[in-house]
């Protein structure tokens, strides 16, 4: 750890060389960083640096989900605040059949992205709490929520202007109030900034890690068809 001012009151001796100029998420800057000459304090053991920094990448990745759950289900609320406010043929837009079903798969995307973000946030703190099968799960529960879910936000995302239709892009027609706001404008930068980030290395780790459990599997006697199921988060954390 890094401190930014000493204990006689001076500043580190780090320095921030750019912060990076990027599409999204610029709420939350990324630079680069140099640390010639910088005091620095140990936190944990020095031969397990790694696997302590892998355990902040598992954080990083679910709050990367999080946050693009979160967009997707503010893109359904906001879709369907709007088709319930515009009329079409003598109806409201949301009680139009096609329209239900353009917006019901959305909703169901929000639904199940939701779902996965929360069960995995649990089996994280049950790892935390020292479950050494909730520990194992979520090596492959993370890289995939951060894989699918911020996938996934692209299109759930853009979608909602189907539900403008023209109006979205017309000067002179009622244009819905979401789609003229900043707030969407950076809701469409941040989904495609999410969707890259370490997503490469999340596979990979996926793949490793099916790949190691699935080896130790088959040279164990738990893989005898009649042994039990393989462990599963609780909603109070730990594993059932």
């Amino acid at each position: 750890m890094v401190p930014k001012v000493l204990e006689n009151g001076e500043r580190n001796g780090y320095t921030i060389d750019r912060l990076k100029d990027k599409l999204g998420t610029r709420s939350m800057p990324s630079g680069e960083v140099s640390l010639t000459g910088a005091y620095a304090l140990q936190v944990g053991e020095l031969d397990r640096g790694f696997r302590q920094m892998a355990e902040m990448v598992n954080t990083s990745r679910l709050s990367n989900a999080m946050r693009s759950s979160a967009l997707m289900r503010r893109a359904v609320r906001d879709a369907v605040e709007h088709t319930r406010q515009r009329e079409v043929f003598g109806k409201k837009l949301f009680d139009q059949p096609l329209m239900r079903a353009t917006l019901l798969p959305l909703a169901l995307d929000a639904e199940a992205a939701l779902s996965l973000v929360a069960y995995s946030a649990q089996c994280l703190q049950a790892a935390d709490a020292g479950d050494d099968s909730a520990r194992g799960l979520i090596r492959v529960l993370t890289p995939l929520a951060k894989h699918y879910v911020c996938k996934r936000a692209r299109a759930v995302t853009a979608r909602p202007w189907r539900s403008a239709a023209a109006t979205a892009t017309s000067r002179n027609g009622p244009t819905p109030a979401w789609s003229a706001t900043p707030t969407w404008a950076r809701s469409g930068k941040d989904r495609a900034t999410s969707s890259p980030w370490t997503c490469c290395g999340a596979c990979a780790n996926s793949v490793r890690t099916v790949n190691s459990r699935t080896r130790c599997a088959a040279s164990s006697p738990s893989s005898d068809p009649t042994a039990p199921p393989v462990p599963r988060c609780s909603p109070g954390g730990g594993t059932t």
